[in-house]
């Protein structure tokens, strides 16, 4: 019998139990589950918070399961709660911790409410550590423990009234009540901050900014579409024929030709839906033709952008990301629209600006923001609130995830340049600068955003581990 942990709860970590469960007979393996009571079942994101706080996701469009799309509305129903548009995230905690106990009874695995505080490599095993004391030996260790700060850009840590934690949002926040607010960060992460504010009306006026001011496109009503030129298909063609490889020029060429296929001109595309600020939200809902084609094309094609990512030569990934990378960012996952409603409302009430080139922030007793041209914009603010994205290079790991500090100090580990653990595509294995390949330690989630594009749906994470546990083991 095979003995494996599963290191971390969150959605990562319910995704390989779930593949586990799937795939394995229960009397072949001992599966071990561990993460704090707080996370076990819910992971960072979906801990109790205010029903203000939705998914971007319609109900009927993310699951436990992502073979079965249907799943939170059936839950929904048996617990007796009534079947909302988008489902508060605090709600989904609680489905993604009850489907988790009834996979674990399943599996016969154990659930585990401790925190591992130390992991080594002993033989052919690892020996985790809890931080109750108990040591154990596995074959195989699943890393799901990516729970990372939001990376401190402005070096304001330890100032008055700086916060960077936001999650869950009722507690982080829950001191801010009056006065001028900043949000960096205009992702889903910032605008679930500025929505939160706004709804519970906190604070006399709220700006927000990122490096692009670019928020997310406004989610409108679906169309149906077909991949037509670059299925995978003709990508697995095109790498029989190009030695597994895929330039940058052959990607973009065949996606150019797929959007126009659709009617859509990626140029007048970007400049008309992707102008940045409320007046692109307005945009999205006043002319949503051919942004409702777009975000129907997107997400069927994840699997197609992570295989050209795997191999698409190094230097061409830099190219990539400059071209595509915020076009498939602001329109694979969209605001939903009572969400854009609240931002464009807060707008025309003077309640809520976008700032545009900032340089720097300072403090003297309030804070100013510092633009570019060094000069200071005119508002002081009494709250800045970090909402910019997770931290996936690392570069505070010490403090917030000092288990992967231990990994990356011990040389199992290494960060990959775009992020997470550098990982063997496909079997998301480990790669040890003193080991070489970890056969049996494997990174998921936020740990393989290196290595995996666009990776950060739960649907695409619980595929993932799925495929992972069948490559690993025969099928029931």
């Amino acid at each position: 019998m095979e003995k494996v942990a599963i290191i971390g709860m969150g959605t990562s970590g319910m995704a390989v139990l779930a593949g586990y469960e799937k795939v394995v007979d229960p009397s072949t393996v001992s599966i071990d589950c561990y993460d704090s009571s707080g996370s076990l079942g819910k992971g960072y994101p979906y801990r109790m918070d205010s029903d203000e706080v939705i998914l971007n996701l319609k109900t009927r469009k993310i699951s436990y399961n992502y073979e079965d799309n249907d799943d939170l509305a059936r839950w929904l129903e048996e617990n007796d709660l009534q079947e909302p548009v988008y489902t508060p995230r605090n709600v989904f905690g609680v489905y993604m911790k009850s489907r988790m106990e009834d996979t674990a009874k399943k599996i016969q695995a154990n659930l585990m409410e401790e925190k591992i505080i130390r992991i080594d490599k002993a033989g052919n095993q690892w020996e985790l550590g809890t931080e109750s004391g108990k040591i154990n030996k596995y074959d195989r260790v699943h890393l799901c423990c990516g729970e990372l700060k939001q990376y401190d850009y402005y070096g304001l840590k330890g100032e008055e009234n700086f916060i960077q934690e936001i999650f869950p949002l009722e507690e982080k926040l829950q001191g801010v009540q009056k006065g001028n607010i900043c949000v960096i960060g205009t992702s889903l992460t910032g605008v679930d901050v500025a929505t939160y504010l706004l709804s519970k009306n906190r604070g006399d006026h709220i700006t927000m900014f990122s490096r692009s001011c670019m928020i997310p496109t406004v989610r409108v009503e679906p169309v149906e579409v077909s991949i037509n030129v670059l299925t995978m298909e003709c990508l697995k063609k095109h790498l029989e024929e190009y030695y597994g490889r895929i330039a940058f020029e052959e990607f973009d060429a065949l996606f150019l030709e797929e959007l126009e296929s659709h009617g859509i001109d990626f140029e007048k595309f970007q400049e008309f839906h992707m102008c940045g600020g409320i007046e692109g939200l307005e945009r999205n809902i006043d002319s949503p033709d051919d942004l409702a084609v777009v975000q129907a094309l997107l997400p069927p094609m994840n699997g197609i952008f992570n295989k050209v990512w795997d191999c698409m030569p190094v230097t061409d990934r830099v190219r990539f990301r400059e071209k595509w990378h915020p076009f498939l960012t602001h329109n694979r996952s969209p605001l939903p629209l009572e969400s854009a409603e609240i931002l464009i409302q807060a707008k025309k009430e003077h309640r809520l600006s976008m700032v545009k080139g900032v340089g720097g922030i300072k403090k003297n007793g309030k804070y100013k923001l510092i633009m570019a041209d060094g000069k200071e914009h005119e508002i002081e603010y009494d709250y800045i609130i970090n909402a910019t994205g997770l931290d996936v290079r690392m570069r505070e790991i010490e403090e917030s995830n000092p288990l992967l500090d231990q990994l990356l100090e011990k040389r199992y580990a290494s960060v990959c340049e775009y992020g997470g653990l550098t990982l063997v595509p496909g079997k998301m294995c480990v790669i040890s600068p003193l080991y070489g390949t970890l056969e049996n330690l494997h990174g998921h989630g936020v740990l393989a955003v290196g290595v995996q594009y666009r990776n950060n749906s739960t649907m695409m994470i619980q595929k993932t581990a799925h495929e992972l546990i069948k490559s690993l083991y025969s099928s029931k």
